[in-house]
């Protein structure tokens, strides 16, 4: 097989935001604070019940949810004991999605988690 083919077969699971279904929620199945060369930023493992293999996609969030998270949030996500699901929808006003961050967990410390859009 030459170079250029099995070059283009490389998949990764890094998915661009922009790439995801608006309005469907996709289970965040763990969460990790990384640092960027734009800083620094959430990135959620999500999956996509709705594809055959289910695989574990990473998305890369924009920075403004990097305030949003506490190492708590991220370690409730990571532990299991939180569940949240990433869901992109659309602007009335422009083409750009948003993304809104929902909760299905009540933590016990600190009662439910609202949505964070």
């Amino acid at each position: 097989m030459a170079f250029a083919q099995r070059f283009n077969e490389v998949t990764t699971d890094i998915t661009h935001i922009s790439e995801l279904a608006v309005h469907k929620a996709y289970p965040i199945e763990c969460a990790d604070r990384v640092t960027t060369r734009f800083g620094d930023t959430i990135l959620p493992g999500i999956r996509d019940l709705d594809t055959p293999d289910e695989r574990l996609y990473k998305v890369f969030l924009p920075q403004r949810y990097c305030t949003a998270f506490k190492d708590d949030d991220l370690q409730a996500i990571n532990d299991g004991t939180a569940r949240w699901r990433l869901v992109s929808k659309k602007s009335v006003r422009s083409r750009v999605p948003l993304n809104c961050l929902l909760s299905d967990t009540f933590r016990f410390s600190d009662g439910p988690v609202e949505a964070a859009c």
